[in-house]
């Protein structure tokens, strides 16, 4: 049975590391954090998030009303 964390690519990876240690993060939270210029566009991070989402390997919640 193959683990599910092989099959990420690198983007995916660093985004689980982070969720990880950071235990809560946003795409906003995601997308400050690097370098500047931004090297990838706020979307890319909500994509990322988004799939890791459904892949199962990390929970979603609401924010605001």
């Amino acid at each position: 049975m193959l683990d599910p964390l092989d099959a990420l690519g690198p983007l995916e990876a660093e985004v689980l590391d982070l969720a990880w240690t950071l235990e809560t993060v946003t795409a906003r939270e995601l997308f400050t954090r690097q370098p500047q210029p931004a090297e990838r566009a706020y979307t890319t991070w909500m994509t990322t998030l988004d799939r890791l989402f459904k892949k199962g390997l990390l929970l979603r919640e609401k924010e605001g009303p």
